[in-house]
């Protein structure tokens, strides 16, 4: 890629090639659940919290989740 190539690239180019599907769980799933979650996706670092409607109640940072499971 040449230097002007660079200064040419948009913010949507540069997130389509990072961006994963988002780890969502639900507020009533249990820690197995979590865990497998993260297992799936072993680049994320947050879980993102759905209530029954789907709409977005809260995160879970890895490393909080980690902490309380003794780690």
């Amino acid at each position: 890629m040449e230097d002007g190539d660079k200064m040419s690239l948009l913010v949507k180019d540069v997130y389509n090639t990072i961006t994963i599907k988002a780890p969502i769980v639900k507020e009533e799933d249990d820690l197995k659940h979590l865990i497998e979650v993260l297992v799936e996706n072993p680049i994320t670092r947050t879980l993102y919290v759905t209530n029954k409607n789907g709409k977005l109640i809260g995160v879970i940072p890895v490393l909080y989740l980690l902490k309380i499971c003794g780690y």
